[in-house]
């Protein structure tokens, strides 16, 4: 498993190795899984050029290193009605409402609502392929040349799209190398994929950024909610080791995405500083 990150059109690519890739192949369609999420999001699909619910993430031929690559772009998620806002009668002001802007159209115009069914649909997805993705190498002899730095799961629920991940004793030196400090594009990715989803809204009082925290290596994803973000484990104290990261409040797909974009562009960087 590899992660990248596009900035534009905002997109995470996941990649995995031929060695695994018959296994997501081979997911039938009858999997209680594929049924529960199919009944809800729209169906299962799997071709040559699309994979997952609703067909939404993009399936790349394999390149000369033996990676398929699933793209993953990011939807718009906050959206308009094309009719006038009956609050305010399409002016997009309201004296009533902060600084005189009509929060039911944030000053456009047009009443405002978020989109959650590409989104949910992405998300479990996602969710399908990296949990079988970590359980397809258990007890195999993998051939890939290239060293895996981190690999995650998600989940896809009411009121809970979490993420973990574990992060490898390589990708750790390489945060111990570069801590205690921030890290400015994992930060920006995460930054252009809210804006990428919500519009170039910038309204809210929570930090978006990525940090390594201590010269130990600490690293710390921290996304819009209450105390959401993607941490280390409780209890990490290995001087040497790698480390396991969970998260905190994590509600909804934005805020999972989000989070994804940053180890995806931490990722990145991490492969293109130490040559791999």
């Amino acid at each position: 498993m590899k992660l990248a990150w596009i900035e534009s059109p905002a997109t995470i690519i996941l990649f995995v190795h031929e060695d695994i890739i018959e296994e997501i192949d081979s997911i039938p369609i009858t999997a209680p899984i594929i049924e529960h999420f199919s009944s809800k999001l729209g169906p299962y699909i799997s071709t040559s050029d699309q994979w997952g619910f609703q067909g939404c993430l993009k399936r790349l031929p394999k390149d000369a290193d033996g990676f398929t690559a699933f793209r993953i772009e990011l939807p718009i998620i906050k959206k308009f009605r094309d009719e006038l806002c009956s609050h305010c009668d399409g002016t997009g002001k309201n004296e009533e409402h902060w600084k005189g802007i009509c929060l039911h159209c944030e000053g456009n115009g047009h009443p405002l609502f978020y989109d959650w069914s590409l989104a949910e649909a992405i998300s479990a997805s996602i969710t399908l392929l990296a949990n079988r993705i970590k359980f397809s190498w258990i007890d195999r002899e993998l051939t890939a040349k290239t060293p895996q730095l981190l690999s995650f799961e998600t989940c896809t629920d009411t009121r809970n799209h979490a993420i973990g991940a574990e992060c490898s004793s390589i990708l750790v030196n390489w945060f111990r190398a570069h801590g205690p400090d921030d890290l400015e594009e994992p930060t920006r990715a995460m930054q252009n994929a809210w804006k990428t989803m919500m519009g170039n809204s910038d309204d809210h009082p929570y930090p978006i950024c990525a940090e390594i925290s201590s010269e130990s290596g600490r690293l710390f994803l921290h996304c819009p909610g209450d105390a959401c973000g993607l941490f280390p484990s409780f209890g990490h104290d290995d001087p040497f080791g790698g480390y396991e990261l969970d998260c905190h409040n994590l509600d909804d797909a934005m805020q999972q995405f989000t989070l994804l974009a940053g180890l995806a562009a931490t990722e990145m960087q991490a492969r293109k500083e130490l040559g791999l």
